[in-house]
Protein backbone atom coordinates (compact mmCIF):
# COMPACT_ATOMS: atom_id res chain seq x y z
CA UNK A 1 0.00 0.00 0.00
CA UNK A 2 0.88 4.09 -0.34
CA UNK A 3 1.71 4.33 3.46
CA UNK A 4 4.26 1.07 3.49
CA UNK A 5 5.80 2.49 0.23
CA UNK A 6 6.37 5.91 1.95
CA UNK A 7 8.24 4.03 4.62
CA UNK A 8 10.78 2.01 2.44
CA UNK A 9 10.57 4.96 0.20
CA UNK A 10 12.58 7.31 2.70
CA UNK A 11 15.77 5.70 2.95
CA UNK A 12 16.01 5.52 0.04
CA UNK A 13 15.60 8.80 -1.42
CA UNK A 14 16.64 10.74 2.29
CA UNK A 15 13.51 12.74 2.25
CA UNK A 16 10.93 12.32 5.28
CA UNK A 17 7.59 11.23 4.09
CA UNK A 18 4.65 11.76 5.90
CA UNK A 19 2.52 9.19 6.36
CA UNK A 20 -1.00 9.29 5.58
CA UNK A 21 -3.21 9.77 8.70
CA UNK A 22 -6.51 8.22 9.90
CA UNK A 23 -9.31 10.12 8.47
CA UNK A 24 -13.29 10.21 9.71
CA UNK A 25 -15.57 8.06 7.76
CA UNK A 26 -18.99 10.67 6.85
CA UNK A 27 -22.28 8.90 6.38
CA UNK A 28 -24.37 12.06 6.44
CA UNK A 29 -26.13 10.81 9.55
CA UNK A 30 -25.57 13.53 12.43
CA UNK A 31 -27.22 10.92 15.13
CA UNK A 32 -24.13 8.40 14.85
CA UNK A 33 -21.07 8.74 16.05
CA UNK A 34 -17.89 9.76 13.87
CA UNK A 35 -16.40 6.28 12.41
CA UNK A 36 -12.05 6.69 11.74
CA UNK A 37 -11.29 5.58 8.55
CA UNK A 38 -8.14 3.29 7.93
CA UNK A 39 -5.69 5.18 6.13
CA UNK A 40 -4.06 1.75 4.96
CA UNK A 41 -4.65 0.08 1.77
CA UNK A 42 -6.01 -3.54 1.98
CA UNK A 43 -5.13 -5.26 -1.29
CA UNK A 44 -6.82 -8.29 -1.36
CA UNK A 45 -4.92 -9.62 -4.32
CA UNK A 46 -1.23 -9.29 -2.62
CA UNK A 47 0.27 -13.04 -0.71
CA UNK A 48 1.40 -10.17 1.80
CA UNK A 49 -1.08 -7.38 1.93
CA UNK A 50 0.23 -4.96 4.65
CA UNK A 51 -3.24 -3.84 6.28
CA UNK A 52 -2.54 -1.10 8.99
CA UNK A 53 -0.13 -2.38 11.31
CA UNK A 54 0.20 -5.75 10.24
CA UNK A 55 0.48 -7.86 7.06
CA UNK A 56 -1.90 -10.49 6.40
CA UNK A 57 -0.33 -13.33 4.92
CA UNK A 58 -2.39 -15.48 1.56
CA UNK A 59 -0.02 -17.12 0.06
CA UNK A 60 -1.34 -20.97 0.66
CA UNK A 61 -4.08 -22.34 -0.45
CA UNK A 62 -7.39 -23.00 1.80
CA UNK A 63 -7.02 -26.30 2.29
CA UNK A 64 -3.13 -26.34 3.02
CA UNK A 65 -1.47 -25.45 6.37
CA UNK A 66 0.61 -22.22 6.35
CA UNK A 67 3.38 -23.81 8.80
CA UNK A 68 5.59 -24.93 6.43
CA UNK A 69 5.74 -21.55 4.42
CA UNK A 70 5.60 -20.00 7.80
CA UNK A 71 8.95 -22.05 8.52
CA UNK A 72 10.76 -20.96 5.21
CA UNK A 73 9.71 -17.26 5.71
CA UNK A 74 11.57 -17.25 9.02
CA UNK A 75 14.44 -19.01 7.55
CA UNK A 76 14.94 -16.46 4.89
CA UNK A 77 14.07 -13.50 7.77
CA UNK A 78 16.91 -15.19 9.77
CA UNK A 79 19.37 -14.97 6.70
CA UNK A 80 18.86 -11.48 6.40
CA UNK A 81 19.18 -10.88 10.46
CA UNK A 82 22.52 -12.97 9.72
CA UNK A 83 23.68 -10.84 6.77
CA UNK A 84 23.10 -7.69 8.45
CA UNK A 85 24.59 -8.76 12.06
CA UNK A 86 27.71 -9.54 9.86
CA UNK A 87 27.71 -6.17 8.04
CA UNK A 88 27.23 -4.23 11.37
CA UNK A 89 29.27 -6.34 14.27
CA UNK A 90 32.57 -4.27 13.74
CA UNK A 91 31.19 -0.86 13.04
CA UNK A 92 32.47 1.37 15.65
CA UNK A 93 29.62 2.79 18.04
CA UNK A 94 29.56 6.32 16.73
CA UNK A 95 29.83 5.52 13.19
CA UNK A 96 26.57 2.57 14.01
CA UNK A 97 23.65 4.45 13.01
CA UNK A 98 24.97 6.08 9.62
CA UNK A 99 26.60 2.83 8.50
CA UNK A 100 23.08 1.15 9.34
CA UNK A 101 21.10 3.61 7.38
CA UNK A 102 23.29 3.02 4.35
CA UNK A 103 23.05 -0.39 4.60
CA UNK A 104 19.23 -0.50 5.21
CA UNK A 105 19.19 1.66 1.86
CA UNK A 106 21.23 -0.30 0.01
CA UNK A 107 19.13 -3.41 0.26
CA UNK A 108 15.96 -1.61 -0.25
CA UNK A 109 17.57 -0.49 -3.48
CA UNK A 110 18.51 -4.68 -4.52
CA UNK A 111 14.98 -5.75 -3.30
CA UNK A 112 12.47 -3.65 -3.74
CA UNK A 113 11.47 -4.79 -6.90
CA UNK A 114 9.16 -7.71 -5.01
CA UNK A 115 7.23 -4.72 -4.40
CA UNK A 116 3.44 -5.10 -6.08
CA UNK A 117 0.98 -3.01 -5.24
CA UNK A 118 -1.09 -4.07 -8.27
CA UNK A 119 -3.35 -6.79 -9.34
CA UNK A 120 -1.71 -10.08 -8.01
CA UNK A 121 -4.44 -12.09 -9.73
CA UNK A 122 -3.89 -9.70 -13.15
CA UNK A 123 -1.87 -10.52 -16.56
CA UNK A 124 -0.21 -7.40 -15.45
CA UNK A 125 1.56 -9.16 -12.60
CA UNK A 126 2.79 -11.63 -15.03
CA UNK A 127 4.03 -8.75 -17.16
CA UNK A 128 5.60 -7.10 -14.44
CA UNK A 129 6.99 -10.47 -12.94
CA UNK A 130 8.61 -11.26 -16.37
CA UNK A 131 9.95 -7.59 -16.70
CA UNK A 132 11.45 -7.60 -12.55
CA UNK A 133 13.10 -11.13 -13.66
CA UNK A 134 11.05 -12.41 -10.65
CA UNK A 135 10.04 -16.19 -10.74
CA UNK A 136 6.15 -16.80 -11.34
CA UNK A 137 5.20 -20.07 -10.03
CA UNK A 138 1.71 -20.55 -11.61
CA UNK A 139 0.39 -24.24 -10.70
CA UNK A 140 1.68 -26.82 -7.52
CA UNK A 141 4.73 -28.79 -9.58
CA UNK A 142 6.34 -25.43 -10.36
CA UNK A 143 5.90 -24.39 -6.68
CA UNK A 144 7.33 -27.22 -5.36
CA UNK A 145 10.69 -27.51 -7.78
CA UNK A 146 12.18 -25.12 -5.59
CA UNK A 147 12.74 -27.58 -2.93
CA UNK A 148 15.24 -29.26 -5.31
CA UNK A 149 17.41 -26.16 -5.92
CA UNK A 150 20.68 -26.62 -4.30
CA UNK A 151 20.91 -23.06 -3.38
CA UNK A 152 17.56 -23.22 -1.07
CA UNK A 153 18.59 -26.84 0.12
CA UNK A 154 22.04 -25.42 1.27
CA UNK A 155 20.33 -22.54 2.91
CA UNK A 156 18.20 -24.89 4.81
CA UNK A 157 20.71 -27.06 5.59
CA UNK A 158 23.23 -23.66 6.80
CA UNK A 159 20.69 -22.92 9.60
CA UNK A 160 19.54 -26.85 10.68
CA UNK A 161 16.20 -26.27 9.07
CA UNK A 162 16.41 -29.40 7.07
CA UNK A 163 18.99 -31.80 5.67
CA UNK A 164 19.11 -32.00 1.69
CA UNK A 165 17.96 -35.67 1.97
CA UNK A 166 14.50 -34.16 4.06
CA UNK A 167 14.36 -31.40 1.40
CA UNK A 168 14.09 -34.30 -1.43
CA UNK A 169 11.73 -36.10 0.80
CA UNK A 170 9.08 -33.49 1.34
CA UNK A 171 9.35 -32.49 -2.55
CA UNK A 172 8.77 -36.67 -3.27
CA UNK A 173 6.19 -36.57 -0.97
CA UNK A 174 4.39 -32.97 -2.38
CA UNK A 175 4.32 -34.12 -5.69
CA UNK A 176 2.97 -37.48 -5.01
CA UNK A 177 0.21 -35.79 -2.81
CA UNK A 178 -0.83 -33.38 -5.81
CA UNK A 179 -0.30 -36.14 -8.44
CA UNK A 180 -3.47 -38.25 -5.94
CA UNK A 181 -5.61 -35.26 -5.88
CA UNK A 182 -5.63 -34.45 -9.44
CA UNK A 183 -6.47 -38.36 -9.63
CA UNK A 184 -9.32 -38.59 -7.36
CA UNK A 185 -10.85 -35.07 -8.89
CA UNK A 186 -10.21 -36.52 -12.34
CA UNK A 187 -12.28 -39.33 -11.31
CA UNK A 188 -15.24 -37.99 -9.89
CA UNK A 189 -15.39 -35.55 -12.73
CA UNK A 190 -15.46 -38.42 -14.94
CA UNK A 191 -17.83 -40.18 -12.71
CA UNK A 192 -20.47 -36.98 -12.76
CA UNK A 193 -19.94 -36.54 -16.47
CA UNK A 194 -20.52 -39.96 -17.33
CA UNK A 195 -23.52 -40.98 -15.16
CA UNK A 196 -25.30 -37.71 -14.62
CA UNK A 197 -24.39 -35.51 -17.65
CA UNK A 198 -24.64 -38.04 -20.37
CA UNK A 199 -28.15 -39.78 -19.35
CA UNK A 200 -29.69 -36.04 -19.20
CA UNK A 201 -28.04 -34.95 -22.69
CA UNK A 202 -29.39 -38.12 -24.67
CA UNK A 203 -32.90 -38.10 -22.72
CA UNK A 204 -32.83 -34.32 -23.76
CA UNK A 205 -31.85 -34.58 -27.25
CA UNK A 206 -34.48 -37.58 -27.78
CA UNK A 207 -36.96 -35.64 -26.95
CA UNK A 208 -36.33 -32.74 -28.76
CA UNK A 209 -35.59 -35.15 -32.06
CA UNK A 210 -38.87 -36.85 -31.34
CA UNK A 211 -40.67 -33.55 -31.55
CA UNK A 212 -38.79 -32.59 -34.22
CA UNK A 213 -39.78 -35.81 -36.46
CA UNK A 214 -43.24 -35.71 -35.39
CA UNK A 215 -43.74 -32.34 -36.72
CA UNK A 216 -41.95 -32.74 -39.56
CA UNK A 217 -43.95 -35.97 -40.33
CA UNK A 218 -46.94 -33.50 -39.63
CA UNK A 219 -45.83 -31.61 -42.05
CA UNK A 220 -45.56 -28.42 -39.82
CA UNK A 221 -43.50 -25.25 -40.33
CA UNK A 222 -43.54 -23.57 -37.66
CA UNK A 223 -40.89 -24.13 -35.03
CA UNK A 224 -39.28 -26.69 -37.21
CA UNK A 225 -35.89 -24.77 -37.63
CA UNK A 226 -35.63 -24.07 -33.95
CA UNK A 227 -36.14 -27.65 -33.10
CA UNK A 228 -33.45 -28.63 -35.61
CA UNK A 229 -31.28 -25.75 -33.99
CA UNK A 230 -31.39 -27.22 -30.84
CA UNK A 231 -31.02 -30.78 -31.56
CA UNK A 232 -28.07 -29.60 -33.45
CA UNK A 233 -26.73 -28.14 -30.56
CA UNK A 234 -27.78 -31.47 -28.17
CA UNK A 235 -26.43 -33.48 -30.33
CA UNK A 236 -22.78 -31.94 -31.11
CA UNK A 237 -22.68 -31.44 -26.76
CA UNK A 238 -23.24 -35.13 -26.07
CA UNK A 239 -21.09 -35.98 -29.17
CA UNK A 240 -18.55 -33.64 -27.30
CA UNK A 241 -18.58 -34.61 -23.81
CA UNK A 242 -18.43 -38.29 -24.61
CA UNK A 243 -15.00 -37.65 -27.03
CA UNK A 244 -13.62 -35.74 -23.65
CA UNK A 245 -14.72 -37.94 -21.58
CA UNK A 246 -12.65 -40.68 -23.65
CA UNK A 247 -9.94 -38.59 -23.08
CA UNK A 248 -10.08 -38.07 -19.46
CA UNK A 249 -10.13 -41.76 -19.50
CA UNK A 250 -7.31 -42.10 -21.14
CA UNK A 251 -5.69 -39.67 -18.98
CA UNK A 252 -6.32 -41.38 -15.48
CA UNK A 253 -5.12 -44.21 -17.17
CA UNK A 254 -1.19 -42.75 -17.79
CA UNK A 255 -1.88 -40.89 -14.33
CA UNK A 256 -0.69 -38.00 -16.37
CA UNK A 257 -1.62 -34.92 -13.65
CA UNK A 258 -0.95 -32.22 -16.76
CA UNK A 259 -3.64 -34.06 -19.34
CA UNK A 260 -5.87 -34.81 -16.29
CA UNK A 261 -6.75 -31.19 -15.65
CA UNK A 262 -6.66 -30.26 -19.07
CA UNK A 263 -9.24 -33.25 -19.89
CA UNK A 264 -11.12 -31.90 -17.27
CA UNK A 265 -11.74 -28.07 -18.54
CA UNK A 266 -12.37 -29.40 -22.09
CA UNK A 267 -15.44 -31.71 -20.20
CA UNK A 268 -15.94 -28.48 -17.79
CA UNK A 269 -16.86 -26.60 -21.23
CA UNK A 270 -19.24 -28.87 -22.46
CA UNK A 271 -20.84 -29.05 -19.28
CA UNK A 272 -21.22 -25.39 -19.20
CA UNK A 273 -22.22 -24.93 -22.73
CA UNK A 274 -25.13 -27.98 -22.25
CA UNK A 275 -26.15 -26.02 -18.69
CA UNK A 276 -28.33 -23.22 -20.96
CA UNK A 277 -29.53 -26.05 -22.93
CA UNK A 278 -31.24 -28.87 -21.13
CA UNK A 279 -34.37 -28.14 -19.35
CA UNK A 280 -34.12 -26.57 -16.06
CA UNK A 281 -36.26 -29.31 -14.24
CA UNK A 282 -34.29 -31.97 -14.92
CA UNK A 283 -30.43 -30.94 -14.81
CA UNK A 284 -28.82 -32.94 -12.50
CA UNK A 285 -26.61 -30.01 -10.57
CA UNK A 286 -26.98 -26.23 -9.41
CA UNK A 287 -26.83 -24.16 -11.70
CA UNK A 288 -24.41 -21.24 -11.55
CA UNK A 289 -27.98 -18.80 -10.87
CA UNK A 290 -28.93 -20.75 -8.12
CA UNK A 291 -25.47 -20.88 -6.45
CA UNK A 292 -25.23 -17.22 -6.88
CA UNK A 293 -28.53 -16.54 -6.13
CA UNK A 294 -31.14 -18.42 -4.20
CA UNK A 295 -34.24 -18.20 -4.67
Amino acid sequence: GDQLSQVIDQPKTETIVKSRRPTTLRIGVDTLPDLPRDATDRNRTSPFAFTGNKFEFRAPGSSHCCAAAGMFLNTIVSESFDYISEKLKDVPAQAFNETLQALLRDILKKHDRVIFNGNGYSAEWVEEAAKRKLPNLRNTPEGIRPLLDPENQKLVEKYGVFTKEEMCSRYEIALEEYTKRIAIEGGIALEIAKSMIVPILTDQYSKTANCLSKATSDGLKAGVKGLTEVCERLGNGLDELVANCEKLEKALEKGDSAKIIAAMASVRKVVDQMEHEVDDDVWPLPKYREMLFIY
